[in-house]
């Protein structure tokens, strides 16, 4: 169901993105106070026309976190994995450590490697071709 009070700013979208796809800015800030739409407008009309401009997007709430450094720490190390590894089915397919048919089964053993520093992953992130932008 569509929100009633959201009215769609593709023109502003268009800008914004044009101005990051340009090299005129590399991020952007939204201010303005709670419920006016901040989050509706870069879920609805900055990032599906980032997304078809060629650029990679992550988005995470912090408001909807109970440990937010971990959590958000996790979801962008998620994210360069992605990202990184060329979409989903690639990374599911990574994911899988055991197999079991009809009894019959086979388990890759997997190390416990350490969570990337934020540093490290934002690098990681922006070394994908040089296009991956945060909001």
């Amino acid at each position: 169901m569509q929100d009633p009070l959201y009215f769609p700013r593709a023109d502003y979208a268009a800008k914004l993105v044009s101005s990051l796809k340009d090299g005129i800015t590399h991020a952007f800030t939204l201010f303005a106070p709670r419920r006016m739409g901040k989050t509706e407008f870069l879920l609805k009309d900055i990032v599906p026309l980032a997304e078809k401009s060629g650029f990679n997007t992550f988005y995470f709430s912090f408001m909807d976190s109970a440990a937010p450094a971990a959590d958000f720490q996790a979801a962008l190390a998620r994210f360069a994995a992605e990202i990184q590894t060329g979409g989903k089915a690639k990374t599911l397919i990574g994911s899988i450590s055991k197999v079991d048919i009809l009894g019959v089964g086979i388990e890759r053993q997997t190390a416990n490697e350490a969570m990337p520093r934020l540093s490290e992953l934002i690098g990681m992130i922006a070394a994908d071709r040089g296009r991956a932008k945060y909001y």
